[in-house]
């Protein structure tokens, strides 16, 4: 009878066996937050022998596993949960709103000021007896970019916003439209 030739995948499954730092091995690679060469400093093994272990079907369906039971652990948070998601920012995006409106209702008497998105400085020009403080009044453009951001988060996270439209989103719309 003919001899069987042995094949290298032969001989990792006689030879797989689980260490203690394969499985940390696979726990390092299924959170994916270290390099190859970080998992094998910590492991105390070569960037090679991490590489080898990557290719065993032993290891690589222990990762997936992992990946698998980390996916499962997240959702169980807020950040996992899409409806917790969407809440979060909701409820940023309503307290927002509120800095504008009581702004809004602080600075009632300032031209643009009942909007909410003026935000007032405070200048000190001239020195000596002829020093003055003036009020100056500007848009709030870093108020009104996070409500934008947050819109546009629930709109991605509601699959309201196509794919094309996310990438123009990026671009900064005019504040006003001038109509010539």
């Amino acid at each position: 009878m003919a001899k069987k030739k042995a094949t290298q995948n032969d001989t990792d499954k006689a030879a797989w066996g689980w260490t203690a730092e394969k499985r940390r091995a696979a726990v390092l690679v299924a959170e994916d937050e270290l390099t190859d060469l970080e998992i094998a400093a910590e492991l105390s093994i070569s960037r090679p022998t991490l590489a080898r272990w990557k290719r065993a079907a032993e290891f690589a369906q222990q990762v997936k596993a992992h990946v698998e039971e980390f996916g499962r652990l997240a959702e169980r948070y807020a950040v996992g949960r899409k409806s917790r998601r969407i809440a979060a920012i909701d409820e940023r995006w309503r307290r927002l709103r509120q800095v504008m409106l009581e702004r809004g209702e602080a600075m009632a008497g300032v031209p643009g000021g009942s909007t909410g998105l003026l935000v007032r400085r405070l200048k000190v020009i001239g020195s000596g007896e002829y020093q003055q403080t003036v009020e100056e009044y500007e848009l709030d453009g870093v108020l009104l970019r996070e409500a934008r951001e947050h819109e546009k988060a629930a709109a991605v996270e509601l699959g309201q916003l196509p794919k094309a439209a996310e990438a123009a989103q990026d671009e900064e719309p005019p504040l006003f439209d001038r109509e010539e």
